[in-house]
Parts: structure tokens; C-alpha cells; sequence
């Protein structure tokens, strides 16, 4: 891991993954997500960025209290195919 240029925050180091293409499932964390599978993220895009560039399925994961009745949205953000909660 090295010092991110984002906030510093650890990243792996090495070469980026070369086939994104081939990403069956992505696993989203997220501050609040809705029924609607709208995500509310930290306010950077990092996610929504990677997001819009592949087809794979995007599945939230959240603890219930995360749950909210809706989630604010702009033009950018990127819906999950679905969220998983212990309900």
C-alpha cells in the first residue's frame, strides 16, 4: 500500500486491472442507500466515476439503520442493481 493522492488514504500499489470489462459483481459501500437503490456516497464521485465505465452489477451493502426513505440524487449518481440489509 502506498499514500494516496486523494486524502492519503492507502491504495494499493502496482499496476491497474486491465480488463474492467470482465467484472461480474462490484461490491458498493455507501453512507445511506433507498429502496429505489439510489446510493448517497461520500461526495467525491470516486464510485460513481468506476461505476458509469462498466457493466457489471452493482450491489450496496448496508447495515438497516442505512436504509433511509430517499436518498438525494444528482445527474451524476449511478443506481445499484440492488442493495443488500439485514432487515
Amino acid at each position: 500500500m502506498v499514500k494516496g493522492e486523494s486524502f492519503g488514504i492507502p491504495e494499493p500499489d502496482g499496476e491497474l486491472y486491465p480488463f474492467p470489462e470482465l467484472i461480474d459483481v462490484i461490491i458498493v459501500p455507501g453512507v445511506a442507500f433507498d429502496k429505489q437503490n439510489n446510493r448517497l456516497g461520500r461526495g467525491k464521485a470516486f464510485y460513481d466515476k468506476l461505476l458509469k465505465t462498466v457493466k457489471s452489477k452493482k450491489v450496496g451493502v448496508c447495515f438497516d439503520f442505512q436504509m433511509i426513505d430517499q436518498v438525494p440524487t444528482g445527474e451524476f449518481d449511478i443506481k445499484m442493481d440492488c442493495v443488500v440489509y439485514d432487515d
